[in-house]
């Protein structure tokens, strides 16, 4: 998404159907683009890792906070500042720009912050065209592409993501910005739990060859302990370690663990059927 600028008109946010999140900041003379990944990064950074940044119920990329505050609740505490002004100046000796001068400071952050209350509040092409003028359909289009864009939803301030695509193809584990940040912080723990091992004694089976029991339900449960927190923390629904007894550590050295995860599933699309009846 973007913001479009020049010299006579107020800013207002466009994005490109063609590449993936670009901004387009246009002058009466020149145009030039710079990325939005900032905006796409700041969502992922608020989202945990299993989350998706569409979530309606966190995600509103249209700011509406400034330093932990409503921005709302911020201009009309600045609106009763200059009242307090006015106020005042009614009763002490003023002269005309004694007045602008002591108001403009207070109007330059109600300036501010309205400005910056419309950023990324107006999704739409770069062709001008409002994300809230496309069709149901040609909206699909886009979203089929697998394109990551902002949009409006029907009766809900602010603008969304459309969902949380990665370049990956739909079916892969890392087709989604929040599998691949589960798979990734699983990966890490892991690897943190098991580095202590790496090149330690493995005691085997005297009598295979093998390695032993002991060994590896002591090497799963390592491999567990950051998996289990993560599953405490809802990120992922389970999981499975699993070291194949059957390993010949003596003769390669290597040792192979296997893991599955079960994800978090994402709210991506609610079907509700309505009707009449005579009864339940």
């Amino acid at each position: 998404m973007s913001k479009k600028s020049s010299s006579s008109e107020p800013a207002e946010l466009i994005s490109d159907s063609q590449e993936t999140e670009i901004i387009h900041t246009t002058t009466t003379k020149t145009r030039g683009s710079i990325t939005a990944i900032g905006a796409c990064l700041g969502a992922i950074s608020r989202a945990k890792v299993h989350e998706s940044i569409a979530w309606v119920n966190k995600q509103n990329m249209a700011s509406t906070v400034y330093g932990g505050k409503v921005i709302s609740d911020l201009v009309q505490k600045l609106e009763r500042d200059i009242a307090q002004v006015e106020a005042k100046q009614i009763t002490t000796l003023y002269t005309p720009a004694k007045k602008e001068e002591e108001k403009r400071p207070i109007q330059k952050k109600i300036d501010d912050l309205n400005t910056l209350a419309k950023e990324l509040d107006v999704p739409a092409l770069t062709d001008e065209t409002l994300m809230t003028k496309l069709t149901p359909v040609e909206h699909q289009k886009i979203n089929d592409k697998r394109y990551l864009f902002l949009c409006k939803h029907v009766g809900q301030a602010g603008s969304y993501w459309n969902d949380s695509f990665t370049a990956d193809v739909l079916t892969s584990d890392y087709g989604y910005i929040e599998t691949n940040r589960t798979i990734d912080k699983a990966l890490r723990g892991v690897y943190k739990s098991l580095l202590p091992q790496l090149n330690g004694p493995l005691l085997v089976d005297p009598n295979t060859s093998f390695l032993s029991p002991n060994i590896i339900t002591h090497l799963e449960k390592l491999a567990e302990e950051p998996l289990i927190a993560m599953e405490t923390a809802h990120e992922l629904s389970g999981f499975k370690v699993t070291i194949p007894p059957d390993q010949s550590v003596l003769g390669t050295s290597k040792l192979d663990v296997q893991i599955t995860l079960i994800p978090v599933g994402v709210l991506r699309e609610i079907h509700v059927s309505v009707g009449f009846n005579i009864k339940k």
